[in-house]
């Protein structure tokens, strides 16, 4: 009977010690959650991971999506020698354009008689300048663009085109400015969730949910904590840091992305960013990478 007895009680499905363990991990568990080292314990794997440019299940961001507008088409492009334009920075172009038989519609062509742009914000007087970005110094383009989906109904009036007009432009990069300085660490983009079907182009406002973190896996930033709607952005204006804008480009609604952000890319292109990003702003280290984690809401508008 006594051997009977220890037979059971060594079978037991339940022993005391499974419990105790079961008990050790929901304490465990508890900590990770309120004191945040479990967020620590993600987010310094998950920018190894983008630093070295091995996400595991994620997946590397073509950025060179979005960066050409879908209203344009392209009938050449021949590359310059210097930096590339992005969205939000100047450029200083030359630029003639042509209607139908050769009706002159812009001649900025004259090496004295340039136009500077900013890119991403509207610019329904030059229709051509959402084929900009991701041109570079010296560079020239042929860009193509239907004056209806790059022109408002008062601007087609003013220059007396149909709205199905093709206009020709041939565009000639002068300059790039601010120069954003080179750094040793690449900007990186990982899509951790592709999201749906807007696509953001430069130009478009966006709302979104933003964290910040450092590489020591302290998270300085939630916009969760500040405002349940997120954050409305146009991209374009760089009004909180570079960087961010340049990680936006080809992010679909309801996407998810990390970015991988160097000292180089948090400057503002914005002077006056307004007083809510100014308090963020504020918030950044200084000289230290940057992990953002983006989750787009929704694609608002575009030009």
């Amino acid at each position: 009977m006594l051997l009977k007895r220890k037979k059971e009680r060594r079978h037991s499905p339940n022993p005391g010690w499974l419990k105790w363990i079961v008990i050790g991990f929901v304490a465990y568990a508890a900590y990770l959650h309120f004191t945040g080292e479990g967020d620590k314990r993600l987010v310094i794997p998950r920018a190894n991971e983008v630093a070295t440019g091995t996400p595991g299940a994620s997946q590397e961001a073509d950025l060179s999506i979005g960066t050409t507008d879908k209203r344009v088409s392209l009938g050449g492009d021949i590359k310059g020698n210097g930096p590339a334009v992005w969205c939000g920075q100047e450029a200083v172009l030359r630029v003639s354009g042509t209607y139908g038989e050769g009706r002159v519609l812009e001649d900025t062509s004259a090496p004295s008689d340039p136009v500077t742009i900013r890119v991403g914000m509207p610019q329904e007087a030059y229709p051509w300048a959402i084929g900009v970005p991701g041109m570079s110094e010296g560079g020239v383009r042929e860009i193509i663009v239907a004056a209806a989906a790059a022109m408002d109904k008062e601007t087609l009036e003013k220059m007396n085109l149909p709205a199905n007009a093709a206009l020709h432009y041939k565009v000639t990069l002068g300059e790039v400015r601010p120069q954003l300085p080179r750094d040793s660490i690449a900007f990186r983009a990982v899509d951790i969730i592709p999201g749906g079907k807007n696509l953001v182009y430069c130009g478009d406002a966006v709302r979104l949910h933003l964290e910040l973190w450092g590489m020591d896996g302290q998270r300085f930033y939630d916009s969760r904590e500040q405002n349940a709607e997120g954050l409305q952005l146009r991209v374009g204006d760089s009004a909180l840091f570079y960087g961010l804008d340049r990680g936006l480009i080809g992010m679909r609604d309801r996407g998810t992305r990390t970015l991988l952000i160097p000292p180089a890319f948090l400057a503002s292109l914005t002077e006056k960013p307004g007083e809510k990003l100014a308090a963020i702003r504020a918030l950044l280290p200084e000289g230290q990478v940057v992990i953002a984690d983006i989750t787009l809401l929704e694609v608002i508008r575009g030009y």
